[in-house]
Order: C-alpha cells, then structure tokens, then sequence
C-alpha cells in the first residue's frame, strides 16, 4: 500500500473552521487506515505534525463556542435592557409603573389603618393628600400597610383580604409616573396579579389584585368615591 501527502494551502484563501475539521477528521482516518497497514507507515514526522494541529484546534473550537456564548449573552442582555426601556413608565434612573406595582406585592409592615369615624368608608391612611379607602363593603377588610421609597418618592401602600387572596392599594407621591395620564387607566400582569393603574390628583394610585380578581372589577374601583 503506498500513501501519497499532498500539501497545499493558498494565503488569500479564507479559512472555514468546519472545512478545516472535516479534512482534518478526514486526514486522521487515512493515517489511522495507514498505520493499520503491514506495508506502509505514515513517516514519524508527519505523524508528529498531525497531532500538533489536532492539539492546537481543540483550543481553538473551544474558544470560538466561548465566542458564540459571549455574543448569545450580550444579545440577551440587550433584549433584557430594551423590554425595560419599553415598558410603561420605563426610564433610565426613575420609578417605573412596573416597579410601582412592585411594591403591593411586599409584606406590610404594619398593622392595618383605623376607619375614620367620620366617614366609615374612609381609612386613616392618606399619601400625597389622597385619602385610602375602606372596602369593607366589597368584603375586603384592611390587612396591613407598609412605606416604601421610590426613586427618592414616599409611596404608601395598604393591604386588604379577599377570598382570591390580598389586594393591595399604593399611592405614589410626586409627579405622576411616565405612562399614565389624566382619564386613562392601565391594566397590567405580572407574577399571576392583575394591576391597575391611574393618576388621581397629580399622583400615580395602583391597584394589584390575584388574577382570580376580575380586572373589569380594579377598573371600576379606580373611580370610588
């Protein structure tokens, strides 16, 4: 059996990494097949060389999958900062309408507001002049509230007891978030909750819910008086 090694390479000649595997996969097998053989033996040196170029392109399809991961990474990462970008609200180092609605979905930290005796349909819990409701007629009883800060704004936020779980009710003080405005009201999901959202006196109120709450019902609460 006689072996014949013909090699060429052309510099101006752009190198496929998958071409250059497949011959070199291919080469590997002839001087398998030739070493196998009782009348040839590919020369030593040559031996030699193709084991080099097999250690070196081992590095080198490594560091080409470390290449793809990198750029699927960054491909993330920038679709990541651009839903954030377009979420409502969205702006680069202010509160957003999703980090907003956030906060209802926090533990209270304390116990639950008082009625006012003036107005049994009031509670004595108020943010930014806007008084909280008592819903004890929709059979949600305050549960809880909790004080937050958010982008340097006070937000308040009371809890209330449903069958479909707790509802919560924040209160933004300060200019109303970006993406809300007068006579419009919001519906958003997030984590299995509903949130509503609306502008009420200059501020931002949100109403979070569990799913099993009708969002037509936190539409209609947006108007109680």
């Amino acid at each position: 059996m006689q072996v014949r090694w013909d090699v060429q390479s052309d510099p101006q000649t752009p190198v496929d990494p998958a071409r250059e595997d497949e011959l070199a996969e291919r080469g590997a097998a002839i001087v398998a097949a030739a070493m196998r053989s009782p009348e040839a033996q590919a020369p030593l040196a040559l031996r030699e060389r193709i084991e080099a170029q097999r250690v070196r392109r081992a590095p080198a399809r490594r560091r080409r999958r470390a290449a793809l991961a990198a750029v699927a990474g960054g491909a993330a990462a920038l679709a990541l900062a651009i839903g954030l970008l377009a979420a409502p609200g969205g702006t680069p180092g202010g509160p957003s309408l999703s980090e907003a609605a956030a906060l209802g979905i926090r533990p209270a930290q304390s116990a639950a507001p008082a009625h006012d005796s003036a107005n049994r349909r009031l509670l004595l819990a108020s943010e930014g002049g806007i008084r909280f409701p008592a819903w004890d007629e929709l059979k949600w009883p305050a549960s809880g509230t909790r004080q937050d800060k958010i982008g340097g704004r006070d937000a308040t936020t009371v809890f209330y007891r449903s069958a479909a779980g707790p509802v919560s009710y924040t209160i933004v003080d300060g200019p109303p978030l970006k993406g809300t405005g007068e006579d419009q009201v919001h519906t958003m999901r997030f984590g299995g909750r509903t949130a509503v959202v609306w502008e009420r006196a200059g501020h931002t109120c949100i109403i979070t819910a569990p799913a099993g709450v009708p969002a037509g019902k936190l539409t209609g609460l947006t108007t109680w008086e």
